[in-house]
């Protein structure tokens, strides 16, 4: 078993200075709940990228695992919370989640690290 961190409560720090704190106080886990603050609604970029090695970076030298809460709390639509869902009517619309599934399964853990929480969500029109 992992003790973690669910970084709600560090939301406002820089999320490099985020690991360091969460290794200080002997933690071994940082769960980023916060709209995966890199992996975003947007087409990768080479910023991302190179956040994305940072982030590997600061995990592998602090020995932490990693896991993302994939809630995305409007992340990918401003008005609906988790929304859209993979249970939605729209083929488009569930491509959106799963496009965002798939960059956070590839985001910043080192090999063999990496955890993924799936967020349940209703289906609810949001348009």
């Amino acid at each position: 078993m992992r003790l973690g961190y669910n970084t709600n409560g560090l939301a406002h720090h820089r999320l490099l200075d985020a690991i360091d704190l969460l290794a200080d106080e002997g933690l071994s886990e940082y769960r980023d709940h916060t709209g995966c603050r890199i992996v975003g609604p947007i087409p990768g970029t080479l910023v991302l990228a190179r956040e994305v090695k940072l982030v590997r970076t600061a995990l592998e030298r602090r020995g932490l695992a990693c896991v993302i809460e994939t809630g995305a709390r409007y992340l990918l639509n401003p008005r609906v919370k988790h929304d859209p869902t993979l249970m939605d009517p729209d083929p488009a619309r569930r491509a959106v989640r799963l496009d965002f599934l798939g960059r956070a399964i590839d985001w910043p853990s080192p090999p063999g690290r990496v955890g993924l929480a799936l967020v349940r969500s209703t289906s609810h029109p949001a348009r």
